[in-house]
């Protein structure tokens, strides 16, 4: 008798094979809750390590990377504390996989003095401005932090975009009545941004242009002069 035959298509998938991921460290924001908000895609890279056909989504734990289930997978943007989660790199052929840890970091942002003081001058010589030394403020400001980079702004703007830093902070000419915006920054990147007012201060007076007394009985030219008068 005759007999039928089928061809059987025998194809190989290579199991995808994870990268270990760079950790993703953000800031936190005063007043420093611990929690930060990460966007997860920006480990895909390091994990897919230019492998075709593969696709990345995150887990909050291992055993639910490994089942997989899209509608537990993370979002970005995620907001966390410090943890590690679980990245689940998958193919798009038969869905074999690989899952690998990526931690998240939460750096805490400078905890700078709060409300910073403001800073007064006397405006000695009467011209309406002086030369203020803005980093007379530094030691108030970095509140005991080490390793504390502060640079001064004349805007919140400027002070966020940092662009625009005040170039002579150990000599800024003002009239007073204005505030400076410092930018905060430590070893972590992390930023915070507050200010402060500079406040000029006049010195009133009464002008005395000549103190005349008489001499005494003894006309020799020389008398006593009471200057507390």
């Amino acid at each position: 008798g005759c007999e039928a035959t089928d061809d059987i298509i025998v194809e190989f998938v290579a199991n995808p094979i994870a990268g270990t991921p760079t950790p993703l460290e953000e800031c936190d924001e005063i007043p420093n809750n611990g929690e930060a908000e990460f966007t997860l895609t920006d480990a895909d890279t390091d994990i897919i390590v230019g492998q075709p056909d593969v696709f990345v989504t995150y887990y909050e734990t291992e055993a639910l990377a490994i089942i997989g289930d899209p509608l537990d997978a993370l979002t970005s943007p995620y907001v966390s504390s410090t943890q590690t989660i679980y990245a689940r790199l998958e193919e798009n052929t038969l869905g074999c996989y690989d899952v690998i840890a990526l931690d998240l970091i939460v750096n805490a942002a400078p905890a700078i003095a709060e409300p910073i003081a403001p800073y007064p001058l006397c405006d000695n010589n009467q011209d309406g401005e002086e030369p203020f030394d803005l980093t007379s403020k530094n030691t108030e400001i970095e509140n005991g932090l080490p390793d504390i980079t502060l640079t001064y702004y004349n805007t919140e703007a400027d002070a966020n975009a940092e662009i625009n830093a005040i170039a002579t902070p150990t000599a800024y000419t003002s009239a007073g009545n204005e505030t400076i915006w410092v930018r905060a920054v430590n070893l972590d990147d992390c930023v915070t941004v507050s200010s402060f007012q500079l406040e000029l201060i006049g010195v009133a007076f009464n002008p005395i242009t000549r103190f005349s007394v008489c001499d005494d009985d003894t006309r020799d030219g020389l008398t006593e002069f009471d200057l507390e008068s």
